[in-house]
C-alpha cells in the first residue's frame, strides 16, 4: 500500500465517522415526541470528541466553523450541564439545530 492509498484509507474512514455521527444526529432532531432541548442536546451529543483530523481540510473548517457559532450562542447562557440547556431560548435551539443540521453540505441540482 502506498501512502497516497493509506491517507486515502485515513481521510474516508474519517468522512465515515463524520458522517455516520451526522446521521446520528439527524435522528436524534426528528424525535419529535422529546422537547426541543433534548433534541438538541441529544444532536450535539453526538459529536462529543469527534475526531476531526484526517478530514479534507474544507469539511473540518466547516465542523470547526459550526462547533464555534455554537459556543456562541451557548455563552449567553450559564450551561454547566446538559440539561441547562432547557434554559436555551427556542429560538437559539433552532438556530443549533440547523447549524448541526447543514455540518454536511446539500447536494445542489
Amino acid at each position: 500500500m502506498t501512502s497516497d492509498s493509506a491517507q486515502d484509507d485515513r481521510g474516508f474512514e474519517a468522512f465515515k465517522v463524520y458522517s455516520d455521527r451526522w446521521c446520528k444526529a439527524m435522528i436524534c432532531l426528528d424525535e419529535k415526541d422529546q422537547p426541543s432541548w433534548l433534541r438538541t442536546t441529544n444532536a450535539m451529543k453526538c459529536f462529543d470528541k469527534l475526531p476531526l483530523n484526517g478530514l479534507p481540510v474544507k469539511w473540518s473548517r466547516r465542523a470547526n466553523t459550526c462547533f464555534r457559532k455554537i459556543n456562541r450562542i451557548s455563552e449567553g447562557y450559564s450551561i454547566q450541564t446538559w440539561e441547562d440547556y432547557q434554559k436555551v431560548s427556542e429560538a437559539d435551539l433552532i438556530k443549533i439545530q440547523n447549524l448541526i443540521w447543514n455540518l454536511i453540505p446539500r447536494v445542489r441540482r
